[in-house]
Order: structure tokens, then sequence, then C-alpha cells
């Protein structure tokens, strides 16, 4: 009977250890990406911040340019 005890606990140990070894792995996986670069405190390079801010400037053009106009996929909330 007290073999009996020590097999149920050791699998449902093993189960335990299982789910918080997948859960710990799951934490790594999201929150290392974001830690790394991070940590670095310098953010985008010169070279992404100006294609960045082109891209911002084309697709502003963009909407000044259909201002008025009605399009069935899309949407554009403004003030």
């Amino acid at each position: 009977m007290e073999m009996g005890r020590k097999k149920k606990w050791g699998k449902k140990r093993m189960v335990l250890l299982a789910c918080a070894a997948i859960a710990l792995a799951a934490c790594i996986a999201v929150f290392a990406p974001h830690t790394k670069e991070g940590s670095k405190g310098t953010g985008d390079s010169e070279e992404q911040k100006k294609a960045l801010a082109q891209t911002q400037e084309e697709k502003l053009e963009e909407l000044k340019a259909n201002e008025g106009l009605y399009s069935e996929d899309s949407i554009v909330l403004a003030d």
C-alpha cells in the first residue's frame, strides 16, 4: 500500500515538474527578446529611423491625397 502511494506521488511530481519546466521555457521565450534589446538602451539604428520617417511621410501624403475618397477595404480615424 505504501509503495503504491510513492509511485502515484512520483508520477504527480513528474507531471508537475514538466508543467513548471514548460511554463518557464514559455516565459523565457516571450520575455528574453525584450530584455536583450532593452538592455542596450540604443533602440533603432539611424537607418531604421530614417526609413520609418520616410514611410510615415509617404503614408501621410497618401492619406492627404485620398482625403474624402471612399474605400471599402480601409478605415481611417481622425479628429
